[in-house]
């Protein structure tokens, strides 16, 4: 079993919050245009929460783990919420994504320059 460090996991879990105040001040001052540039600017605050999420859930597993701490329900609650909180917004950032599709640009060499047909042509009824 790894060894278990109380000032490490203080530092580690004041990281996180420190990531935490920072991704949300990031969010909130965040400005794009549509399309491109929106996702542009908002891929990379999704990957923030992805990565905040997963710190969260290692933190609460090491907490859980540890042989020194005894966690209470009420921190288990608290911890947990973080990491649903931060899912919950990086589930809204992708759903701002998915309103701002990025530009739709021909590409060099595609002839296909207008939406393709029916998949095949309606047979006339037998009369």
């Amino acid at each position: 079993m790894p060894s278990f460090n109380q000032a490490d996991q203080a530092d580690q879990l004041h990281s996180l919050a420190t990531g935490l105040e920072a991704l949300h001040a990031r969010v909130r001052d965040i400005s794009y245009t549509p399309g491109t540039d929106a996702r542009r600017q908002i891929s990379p605050l999704l990957l923030t929460t992805h990565d905040l999420t997963a710190t969260a859930l290692a933190r609460l597993r090491a907490l859980d783990n540890s042989p020194y701490t005894t966690i209470t329900d009420a921190t288990r609650e608290l911890m947990v919420s973080v990491a649903v909180s931060v899912a919950c917004a990086g589930g809204d950032l992708a759903h701002v994504l998915l309103a701002n599709p990025a530009e739709s640009t021909p590409r060099a060499g595609n002839p296909r320059t207008t939406p393709p047909g029916p998949l095949s042509t309606p047979r006339p009824s037998p009369r």
